[in-house]
């Protein structure tokens, strides 16, 4: 699981039965984990008799300076922004609906496709075929699952879409994001948008670059707050 169970308060009962079915679907095997536990959440995950180990550096930014995007060191966003929004073709930021489930996974293909010439890395090729089934399960579950979907609309067709969820009280967490490659500026304005909108949150969890180097730069470029470590849980043996 990329994510704990979300919500506030983690429950014995629920994770034992997370790990049930992550169980029963890796056939036992030991890959089986939950990644992204927050810090303030340690212990209670060891007491539930999970073993914790760290994760990869995950970046936290504050909300209020990306939704400002203001000053100098934001100068190259604004820029990019501005692009996208520079001819006269509307466009809107609006919640994901069910009906744009075929343009977005067609969005993905064009974006993988694109993405996949430009950093030709097996691990990352491996991570654009992953996220197809991803995206579609989430986009499918989306409402059971909890999650926060958004697409941007420009020119009467989606030229990207973000998910998120609260992760804490205090933290809202930006796991997928998918731009058109053709269109310049859609990554950047989604962003700003989407952290304008969560406006109850302190922080902003854009987790982390998985050692691409030019996803580290990009996260890199909004001036993380701190890079916070999150917990990978396993169930101890025996």
């Amino acid at each position: 699981m990329p994510l704990p169970p979300l919500g506030r308060s983690p429950d014995s009962k629920l994770a034992d039965q997370v790990w049930a079915m992550l169980m029963e679907l890796n056939g036992g095997n030991e890959v089986s984990r939950i990644e992204g536990i927050e810090a303030e959440q340690k212990e209670a995950w060891v007491g539930f008799g999970f073993h914790l180990e760290a994760g990869e550096p995950e970046y936290l930014y504050s909300r209020v300076d990306i939704a400002g995007l203001r000053g100098d060191r934001y100068r190259t966003q604004r820029g990019m922004i501005n692009r996208c929004l520079r001819n006269a073709e509307a466009w809107s930021f609006r919640p994901f609906r069910k009906a744009d489930l075929v343009a977005c996974l067609q969005l993905y293909t064009k974006w993988g496709l694109y993405r996949q010439q430009e950093v030709p890395e097996p691990f990352f090729r491996a991570l654009v075929r992953d996220g197809l089934f991803f995206h579609r399960r989430l986009m499918m579950e989306g409402d059971l699952l909890g999650v926060t979907g958004r697409v941007l609309e420009k020119g009467g067709r989606i030229a990207g879409y973000t998910f998120g969820a609260e992760v804490s009280a205090d933290t809202f967490c930006v796991f997928l994001e998918i731009a058109d490659p053709a269109v310049d500026g859609v990554s950047q304005l989604m962003f700003r948008e989407f952290c304008r909108e969560m406006n109850s949150y302190p922080f902003i969890n854009a987790m982390g670059d998985s050692g691409l180097s030019g996803l580290r730069q990009a996260k890199e470029s909004y001036h993380p707050r701190e890079l916070v470590t999150p917990w990978i849980a396993r169930k101890k043996k025996g």
